[in-house]
């Protein structure tokens, strides 16, 4: 199916006391609708909401407005600002050979004063199969991707080697510090190894609580020659010699 487009309007008036509409802020319009499928036909059905948010001059007096514009007396207005919603009836028929699900979007939103107090409010209208979208937002993401490319100068091209070049240089820079930094700490390993080899060793002596007198004891008892003697000390326990 090939895009169907084709332009909506709608013609809205105010009560009198809001003043003469002049222009209009922002426009926003969203179709919602249901899809129903026979042998004969497709019909879309639902509304278009539409939100406005407009300016009025509440010093110009509102004369004859067309029989045709759609009242609308719940608007918020704010001093000479003012907000309104409304929702516009769709109501889309196609062919029954269209295939696929449909999509409707309603764009290029605008708006005309006839100095009388109306607001036209116009938008374009198109619809397509939504096989078609896809292919649609593909084609703008690569329009998207190819104009960001050529945005790419020569300028911007070198400033993006060197900037690659001075991350490949720090880099090498750091490996060099950390093996300086390794063959420093080997260094001292060394060093103190060698500090450690060349050092005087400690003379271990064990103290004993033997005195002098013990001493002589014990080489008497180690002699061959028949003499027997006790070797307790003399002052706990009395010492008994044989001859």
């Amino acid at each position: 199916m090939e895009s169907k487009k084709w332009k909506m309007q709608e013609t809205f008036a105010f009560p009198e006391h809001v003043g003469m509409p002049i222009s209009a802020e922002s426009i926003k319009i969203t179709p919602g609708y249901t899809e129903k499928r026979t042998n004969d036909s497709i019909r879309l059905s639902g509304i278009y909401h539409i939100a406005v948010n407009l300016n009025f001059d509440n010093e110009q007096t509102v004369e004859e407005i067309p029989e045709s514009a759609v009242f609308v007396g719940d608007v918020e207005v704010a001093e000479n600002t003012g907000y309104f919603e409304y929702a516009v009836p769709l109501n889309i028929d196609l062919p029954a050979d269209v295939q696929g699900p449909l999509h409707v979007s309603a764009t290029d939103a605008t708006y005309e004063t006839d100095g009388q107090g109306s607001l036209n409010v116009i938008w374009n209208v198109e619809c397509l199969q939504q096989a078609k979208v896809e292919d649609v937002a593909a084609e703008v993401q690569e329009e998207e991707m190819t104009a960001a490319q050529e945005e790419v100068t020569p300028s911007t091209e070198i400033a993006l080697v060197e900037e690659a070049e001075n991350v490949e240089a720090n880099a090498a820079q750091a490996e060099e510090n950390f093996e300086t930094a390794e063959a420093m700490a080997d260094d001292f390993k060394e060093e103190a190894n060698a500090e450690a080899d060349e050092a005087p060793k400690a003379v271990v002596t064990h103290s004993t609580p033997y005195s002098e007198e013990d001493e002589a004891l014990a080489f008497i008892a180690g002699l061959g020659d028949g003499i027997s003697t006790s070797t307790f000390r003399s002052n706990d326990i009395f010492v008994q010699n044989k001859s």
